[in-house]
């Protein structure tokens, strides 16, 4: 069976949204620690895309499968076929999104966000230092 983003099968924007998701996912286990507030935002997210309630039920099941152990940054991000530099910025910013939830910043989400920016070929961005 192939991978969600990669099924013909499937409507373009169920597999750009798995994509999305698996790429958001990816960033609030980046810590190791994966909090509630991680969880909405990304519900939030994709709920941006589509509307309150009406994700996909290919993408919840999608979600409720992921694995952090098992997921591929690269995979997941060459799913997403950007033509333009503000896509890629639009991209990122999500995934600050998710990591600033939490409300702790840690190196390893960092680490992720740099991963994400080289994958897309975008400019990793500069994430303010925390407040005392």
């Amino acid at each position: 069976m192939p991978h969600p983003y990669e099924d013909p099968a499937q409507p373009l924007h169920v597999r750009e949204l798995c994509a999305i998701a698996d790429i958001l996912l990816g960033a609030a286990h980046a810590d190791r620690d994966f909090d509630r507030q991680e969880g909405a935002a990304i519900e939030a997210i994709l709920e941006d895309f589509v509307g309150p309630g009406n994700l996909p039920a290919a993408v919840v099941t999608h979600l409720t499968r992921f694995e952090p152990d098992r997921f591929d940054l690269v995979r997941a991000c060459r799913a997403l076929r950007f033509e333009e530099d503000e896509q890629r910025q639009a991209l990122l910013a999500l995934v600050l999104r998710v990591v600033a939830a939490d409300q702790v910043a840690d190196p390893l989400e960092d680490v992720y966000v740099r991963k994400v920016a080289q994958s897309i070929g975008a400019r990793p961005p500069v994430r303010p230092p925390p407040l005392p």
